[in-house]
């Protein structure tokens, strides 16, 4: 059982996750480095003033280890996800490594629910921005999840095509960056009534 305690942990981790994919990206920094800094100066320690919270380690380094392996993977979930005329590469980093990692915990954590994942990445989102980010976070993670952890679920893969023609229809555009989000809603698509049924960084080129 996860206990709040626990959760909070895990919070924090991805948190710190997303600022160390973050330097990564930006920086350069190799993954052995950005692991040990985090792990033994800043995880749960003070740093010029600035309180690290305190985070599982083995949680962040799943996460930022994870994303580092599985990149050539994650990258094009996230760019399909996007409205076309829009790249990854567009994206600021920060934005690029929340949903990095966020992508990463959909198709590599089934124990933990979808609504979990997206709700922890959209308000750390709207922690470092003041936009419509966190909008565009909600819809791309939601929207790869109700693809990737439906069709592995055998008694929702006879609904997919149904699915996704409907979230067809029902996407809506918005004024950011023509992406379009699609409107939150929970069609049953399943006897079971899941809502599940319905959860070196590469640096970016061609900006």
């Amino acid at each position: 059982m996860t206990t709040e305690k626990t959760a909070n942990q895990r919070g924090a981790a991805r948190l710190a996750a997303v600022q160390a994919l973050y330097q990564m990206d930006l920086a350069g920094t190799a993954l052995a480095d950005v692991l040990a800094e985090y792990e033994v100066y800043r995880l749960g320690k003070e740093i010029d003033g600035d309180i690290y919270l305190k985070a599982d380690p083995a949680w962040f380094r799943s996460i930022v280890t994870g994303v580092v392996r599985d990149q050539k993977t994650l990258d094009p979930k996230i760019s399909a996800s996007i409205s076309e005329g829009w790249t990854l590469s567009r994206l600021d980093s920060t934005l690029r490594a929340i949903l990095r990692a966020g992508v990463f915990e959909i198709t590599n954590k089934p124990d933990v629910p979808t609504a979990v994942i997206v709700t922890e990445y959209v308000e750390i989102a709207t922690a470092f921005f003041e936009g419509d980010e966190g909008k565009l976070v909600n819809a791309v993670l939601d929207r790869i999840a109700r693809r990737e952890r439906l069709e592995k679920r055998p008694e929702c893969v006879a609904d997919t095509q149904a699915f996704r023609q409907v979230m067809f229809v029902l996407s809506v555009e918005t004024d950011f960056g023509n992406t379009a989000f699609p409107e939150r809603f929970d069609p049953p698509l399943s006897s079971a009534g899941d809502g599940e049924c319905v959860g070196i960084i590469i640096p970016a080129t061609g900006r």
